[in-house]
């Protein structure tokens, strides 16, 4: 089974959220917003366009993609990078907390997950440097495919 194959619908409480989250971020309140919002609420985890696209088919990939990048931006969700090279994005529960915790990722079937027990180290830079993230993804083999 991959990750794709564990989707999921978006659900009414998440689309009530995700309005009265978007209604109060700078920007347009739009339908991908909301839906894209919904779909990562929903989602509860790391996941990828692909599988953002199969939760809210109606929306096109290139304004998920955008939407993403947006909520990137409003620090509202965090990207992961796996080994495998594809961006996941996943909800970031405090908005204003530095993401400090490591993910894991499957390399057979994909699947990535928060590692809230695990901590990404603090970069300590030289003076006039700022961090903007850290991130930290462990690659190897998930529970259901070991």
């Amino acid at each position: 089974m991959t990750d794709m194959d564990q989707q999921h619908t978006v659900s009414s409480t998440a689309l009530q959220t995700a309005t009265e989250l978007v209604a109060h971020m700078p920007g347009r309140m739009t339908q991908p917003r909301i839906y894209v919002c919904a779909a990562l609420l929903t989602a509860q985890r790391p996941v990828c366009h692909q599988h953002i696209h199969h939760m809210v088919p109606h929306i096109n990939r290139v304004s998920i993609y955008r939407v993403c990048e947006w909520l990137a931006q409003q620090n509202l969700i965090d990207v992961v990078v796996g080994k495998d090279g594809i961006r996941r994005y996943a909800w970031r529960a405090q908005r204003d907390s530095h993401h400090r915790h490591a993910h894991f990722h499957c390399e057979n079937c994909g699947h990535t997950e928060c590692l809230e027990g695990v901590l990404a180290p603090q970069a300590i830079l030289p003076e006039g440097y700022h961090t903007r993230s850290v991130t930290v993804v462990v690659n190897g083999i998930c529970a259901h495919c070991g």
